[in-house]
């Protein structure tokens, strides 16, 4: 008997990045077709339609003015903004929004497999791409986001640092990061049902160690190594420092935090595909 070659090794396959770039792409037009169909259904039947992608950050915008400005008056040491008010509250909306995408994430991509049975049942259907979908559909409305806060900054702090190119990398470092999150949440989602409540108390838990409505600097010393290794700390000090400071980032964390977030994204495939092949006799 002739072999005409070894047998692939799957776990070696699903350990692979580029065979999960690879396996996504194939997947391509299917993914942007979900994504699409998932954006539209967003506001379907609503009364305001689309508007409300615009209207929601701009009505929550309004608040954080009014919450940085009279409630916790927060301040950040830096480079003196032409409009410190609004600067302020741009600053605070940079942190939430971040936290939002990622907590919305974790929410959303439980319930991407568990909700959707009929695709478990069908004998040829690549239920990977369906917590990719649910996290893409996402970080597409948290765009529209990140363009309003861009054109406050322009409109009310009037500048617009040389470091803002570093926002592309940022954003493939949060995708990579909540894409890893989104498939081993949907895997457990399947197998757990009381994920979805143990979620819900980790993400409140997330939001008072995450420097949102704090400057990090105004933790104790001997705290600091713990809110760090929240990774949304790096990101979103990274962030308001390219946006608002002119400052490079930390290089050695962010470079930390880029190679966590992409063994999170392949460890999140190599789980949800090494435990999909069950998901059809628990659904």
């Amino acid at each position: 008997m002739k072999f005409s070659g070894r047998k692939s090794n799957p776990t070696l396959h699903y350990l692979n990045p580029l065979s999960t770039f690879k396996n996504l792409w194939k997947y391509r037009d299917l993914i942007v077709l979900l994504t699409q169909r998932s954006i539209l259904l967003r506001y379907k039947g609503t009364l305001l339609g689309f508007f409300w992608m615009i209207a929601t950050p701009i009505l929550m915008l309004a608040v954080y003015l009014f919450v940085s400005v009279y409630i916790f008056k927060a301040q950040w040491s830096g480079a003196e903004f032409a409009n410190p008010r609004a600067a302020r509250a741009l600053i605070m909306f940079c942190g939430i929004t971040i936290f939002n995408i990622s907590s919305e994430t974790i929410h959303t991509s439980i319930s991407s497999v568990a909700g959707n049975p009929n695709y478990v049942k069908k004998t040829i259907f690549p239920l990977e791409i369906l917590p990719f979908v649910s996290t893409a559909s996402i970080f597409f409305f948290g765009s529209i986001w990140a363009l309003i806060i861009l054109t406050c900054i322009l409109i009310f702090v009037k500048q617009l640092c040389i470091t803002v190119i570093l926002c592309p990398l940022l954003f493939v470092i949060f995708f990579l990061l909540c894409s890893g999150i989104s498939w081993f949440l949907a895997s457990a989602g399947v197998y757990v049902r009381d994920t979805v409540h143990v979620t819900g108390i980790l993400t409140q838990l997330l939001f008072f160690v995450t420097p949102i409505c704090y400057n990090i600097k105004m933790v104790p010393e001997r705290f600091r190594a713990f809110i760090y290794l929240n990774p949304l700390t790096v990101l979103i000090s990274s962030t308001q420092n390219v946006l608002f400071w002119d400052r490079w980032p930390d290089w050695t964390l962010l470079g930390l935090i880029g190679l966590a977030s992409l063994i999170i994204f392949q460890g999140g495939y190599y789980f949800f595909m090494k435990t999909k092949g069950w998901f059809a006799d628990v659904l």
